[in-house]
């Protein structure tokens, strides 16, 4: 039997979801009364042996964050929540660090007052018939001539900072690949960086025969491609996605 999809709310008043979803779908709701409950939530969530990594059973899961939640007083928590799964309420005043947190991690707002709204979002954006993947930023080389310049936060974030390059260079690969679709699939490709300072980000996508690991196609994607998700085919082979990252210019 396939489990029961988890959906978790992070405090303020409690949706009315289990009226609304059904039964595939498993709903908590803990209402982080106390700042301590806060912190409890945070040691529930992390790794146990790890503890600046989310616990892997969490890795599905969709947190919403609830009106006026003391969630919001605990970045740490937020931080540490997985990316693309995350609802928060539409027009919620919080702190810069807060709403730069919850952009990093591409949290969707919603009216949480309107339990159709929000259900209709659960089923259609984050459940649907669509399938999603990531590459794991804990399995990446970087490369040797720039570790002085880069620094390291949370599950796999890292940061270069003081860094010029007049020429483009391969700063980082992902150790880890994604098997792709065959007879052209389309997907898309987002990642998630931030440019401070002058400098230019290019993302090369090689697809790989998922038999031989030759070469089959290769994608290039610029910070000017990536107003919104770069959509792609896959080719008609069965292959494997590897991806690397070049920079070029200053980073602050």
């Amino acid at each position: 039997m396939a489990k029961n999809k988890r959906i978790i709310q992070l405090g303020g008043q409690r949706l009315d979801l289990n009226q609304t979803l059904n039964d595939k779908f498993k709903f908590q709701y803990f209402s982080l009364a106390d700042p301590k409950d806060v912190f409890a939530m945070q040691q529930e969530l992390l790794d146990e042996k790890h503890q600046e990594h989310l616990d892997p059973k969490y890795s599905n899961t969709l947190f919403i964050l609830g009106n006026k939640s003391m969630v919001y007083i605990m970045p740490k928590l937020i931080k540490d929540l997985p990316a693309n799964n995350i609802i928060y309420q539409q027009g919620e005043n919080f702190s810069d660090e807060i709403g730069e947190a919850l952009s990093y991690k591409n949290a969707q707002s919603a009216n949480l007052a309107d339990v159709d709204e929000v259900t209709q979002l659960i089923e259609q954006v984050y459940f649907g018939g669509q399938f999603g993947d990531r590459l794991d930023k804990d399995r990446i080389d970087v490369n040797s001539e720039l570790l002085s310049n880069m620094t390291q936060t949370g599950s796999g974030q890292i940061s270069f900072h003081n860094l010029t390059l007049p020429d483009q260079v391969q700063a980082i690969n992902f150790q880890m690949t994604l098997a792709q679709g065959k007879d052209h699939t389309l997907m898309e490709f987002w990642p998630e960086y931030k440019l401070q300072g002058t400098g230019k980000v290019q993302f090369k996508l090689y697809f790989l025969d998922a038999e031989t690991d030759q070469i089959v196609k290769q994608l290039t994607v610029s910070e000017s491609d990536l107003d919104q998700p770069v959509a792609y085919e896959t080719p008609q082979k069965l292959t494997n996605l590897y991806v690397s990252v070049f920079l070029q210019g200053t980073h602050d």
